[in-house]
């Protein structure tokens, strides 16, 4: 993938971001979502800091990626564990689409 010209991102703010991420991953998961396979091949986690700036960026677009397949069918279950009947799924709504 590769880093795209003027990401001005510091190393410590992309491995800040990929922590992030990898906890709403470890969300996901726990609550039984799947798909995280691309991610997971990489091979890169956040606590790997001595790999390079853009290996961290190539695994936050990745994981990004499986974080936004994977969202909709986490809070499902998560509904579904609570008994929440209000908790609204259709993300289009929040992201103004």
């Amino acid at each position: 993938m590769g880093m795209k010209k003027g990401t001005n991102m510091k190393k410590e703010d992309l491995v800040h971001l990929h922590v992030l991420l990898a906890q709403l991953k470890r969300y996901c998961v726990d609550n039984e979502a799947k798909g995280f396979e691309k991610y997971d091949a990489l091979g890169i986690t956040p606590f790997q800091i001595h790999r390079s700036k853009e290996d961290h960026y190539d695994a936050i677009l990745v994981l990004a990626t499986d974080l936004t397949n994977n969202m909709p069918k986490a809070l499902e279950h998560y509904k579904k564990k609570r008994g929440d009947t209000t908790l609204n799924l259709e993300i289009g709504e929040y992201l103004d689409i």
